[in-house]
């Protein structure tokens, strides 16, 4: 078995253990993911950024601007992706930005 392969095997296994959420991208299928709401403090100002991690698979359409809605503590919230982040790894980071 290829690296490649392991990766991909792992990934799958770390987010489905991992998944804290269920998100859809521009009303497609539903995919587990890791939802969080990091804190945030420039200049001072206190605040958060949503941001969902997710297999790169899951996202591979996504775009600035897409459509997601994440499902988080059984509360449905609309999102548009402000920033893709893959991690190069078969992990991605969608910056989020509530609709």
């Amino acid at each position: 078995m290829t690296f490649a392969a392991i990766e991909t095997r792992l990934n799958a296994v770390a987010i489905a253990r991992l998944a804290n959420c269920t998100a859809t991208l521009d009303g497609g299928e539903a995919f587990g993911g890791i939802f969080k709401e990091q804190y945030l403090d420039p200049l001072g100002m206190s605040g958060s950024q949503p941001a969902l991690e997710c297999d790169s698979a899951d996202v591979s359409t996504a775009a600035h601007g897409s459509a997601v809605v994440v499902t988080y503590k059984a509360v449905e919230t609309s999102y548009t992706v402000a920033a893709i982040q893959p991690d190069g790894t078969g992990i991605s980071r969608l910056l989020l930005q509530e609709v």
